[in-house]
């Protein structure tokens, strides 16, 4: 009979591939195949261990219900259903996949290194990449606001082993390095949010740490601070490097505006789900636009 453990071990070697290669580009089949593989894994773990109820179901139920109800409006069908698969049902069986895994601190640990070996070589190509070029290039790095996002969802991570865990010193040094490439590159992202969302991400950690061990430390209370005037202080140097006030949103506005102005005739359809179904609409609207999120 198979064991657990052994299952167990195959399940986080997938979702270690699965997080090594995730922000990288030109990798879908690798990263496939380890999800699929873990995927698996955890669903025989799930049911060999008596199904239980997961977390935030609910919640990607409304996503899901609110995706489909949007194919009634939507230009694209095949768009949205490739949509919807892609990010309402994968996003759920990551989710799963990590949520079943994470039983034991091996899986943390592998989560964790996995996420700080990828990351890191990623952020060093990109910042690589960024001095030869003297531009953000995109091949194997994702695109400027991709990054920005994956490195605010895997940097507090990162972050949060060197602060509560570090018990494996070359865990914690790969972090470390890990770490300060996501920053560098981020940094070279240009992009205000990104140090913002650093920032706010900090403040929660912080509170629910508090909150939970029912005090709030002055050495807590100074972490913050310091953080939170480094985060500004970036923030408003990268929109000095973009020519920007760093409360700019001159060219948010008007796409505000005009999608404010159209929620009314399609309050619970939109105009379809994924990105650019309504691409159309928002180059008569707002000509010149790069943005066509529906």
């Amino acid at each position: 009979m198979v064991s657990e453990r052994f299952v167990g071990a195959i399940g986080i070697a997938g979702g270690s591939v699965f997080l090594a290669v995730l922000p990288f580009g030109r990798v879908t089949a690798l990263r496939s195949v380890a999800l699929g593989l873990a995927l698996v894994v955890a669903l025989w773990l799930w049911l060999a261990r008596g199904p239980r109820s997961v977390p935030l179901l609910p919640a990607f139920g409304v996503w899901l219900a609110a995706a489909l109800l949007s194919l009634v409006a939507t230009h694209n069908m095949a768009a949205s259903l490739d949509a919807i698969y892609s990010e309402v049902v994968r996003s759920f069986a990551v989710f799963f996949v990590f949520y079943v895994l994470t039983a034991r601190l091996p899986a943390y640990r592998a989560w964790v290194a996995a996420s700080a070996l990828g990351f890191g070589l990623l952020s060093t190509l990109a910042v690589v990449s960024f001095f030869q070029h003297g531009a953000w290039v995109f091949y194997y790095a994702p695109l400027l606001g991709e990054f920005a996002t994956l490195a605010v969802t895997v940097l507090p991570l990162l972050a949060g082993y060197l602060a509560f865990a570090r018990d494996d010193r070359r865990l914690a040094l790969l972090c470390g390095v890990g770490l300060v490439a996501a920053l560098i590159a981020g940094y070279l992202t240009y992009s205000r949010a990104f140090w913002l969302a650093l920032t706010c991400g900090l403040v929660v950690a912080v509170a629910i740490h508090s909150a939970r061990a029912a005090q709030l430390g002055r050495r807590a209370v100074l972490v913050v601070a310091l953080v939170c005037s480094v985060g500004a202080a970036l923030a408003a140097v990268v929109a000095a490097e973009r020519g920007l006030e760093l409360t700019a949103m001159d060219t948010r506005w008007p796409i505000y505006s005009a999608v404010l102005n159209k929620l009314p005739h399609n309050p619970l359809t939109g105009t379809g789900y994924g990105h650019e179904t309504d691409k159309h609409w928002y180059e008569r609207a707002l000509p010149g636009t790069s943005v066509f999120h529906p």
